[in-house]
């Protein structure tokens, strides 16, 4: 029973109304076309889950804390889903704002319906998925809506490096100067002649004697 609470517990009731004033403030300014939806849907979730699935040890569960934990979830899970980065702050907001909250859904204190901040936050997680693909969207960039349509991206790194280069020939012409040195012509060595060495006389050869030749 969120519109229901404790009379004597002040301190209770002013922390949930300056919560619930907050989150659903901020559910209305990022979220317009889901807003009603959610606050209505997270208003009956939080009720039927506790009522099915809470444990009944004689107490009463009351209060405005279940749709509180569904609105935290909510914003929290659609900003990081969605990957828009606005949305993405406004998580961290959130979390940096009510991030102690996440000790609520576990049973430690027994004066507490942790079943009640539990049915809250499932259903937050729930509703994010569920209107994942409504409201706020993050906006396409021109080659995500190019590669969609089968259009091929232009090669703008190429077309810098073309015109680039067409720069530097107009300003600073590349000249290229060859020069042309002729290769010297080595002398050829001539191969000594061996049948006249081998036919000429010997210098060291003395010349024969004819009165030798006669002697009988």
């Amino acid at each position: 029973m969120p519109l229901i609470h404790d009379k004597f517990d002040i301190n209770h009731l002013f922390n949930n109304s300056i919560a619930f004033l907050l989150l659903s403030t901020l559910l209305a300014y990022s979220y317009r076309k889901v807003f009603l939806p959610v606050l209505l849907i997270s208003w009956l979730s939080c009720g039927i889950l506790l009522w099915g699935f809470a444990e009944n040890h004689g107490s009463y569960h009351i209060g405005i804390s279940g749709v509180i934990y569904s609105l935290f979830s909510f914003l929290f899970v659609s900003g990081i889903i969605r990957r828009y980065f606005p949305l993405q702050a406004l998580s961290f907001l959130v979390v940096f704002l009510y991030g102690s909250l996440i000790w609520g859904i576990f049973p430690i204190d027994q004066h507490i319906s942790w079943e009640g901040h539990l049915a809250g936050f499932v259903s937050g997680i729930i509703l994010a998925v569920v209107f994942r693909k409504q409201g706020p969207v993050r906006p396409k960039y021109q080659y995500e809506v190019e590669r969609e349509l089968g259009i091929d991206p232009p090669d703008l790194e190429g077309e810098w490096l073309r015109r680039m280069q067409e720069q530097e020939e107009k300003s600073d012409p590349l000249i290229i100067t060859y020069q042309y040195i002729p290769k010297r012509a080595e002398p050829v060595a001539t191969p000594p002649d061996v049948h006249t060495q081998s036919n000429s006389p010997s210098q060291d050869q003395a010349p024969s004697d004819p009165n030798q030749e006669n002697q009988p």
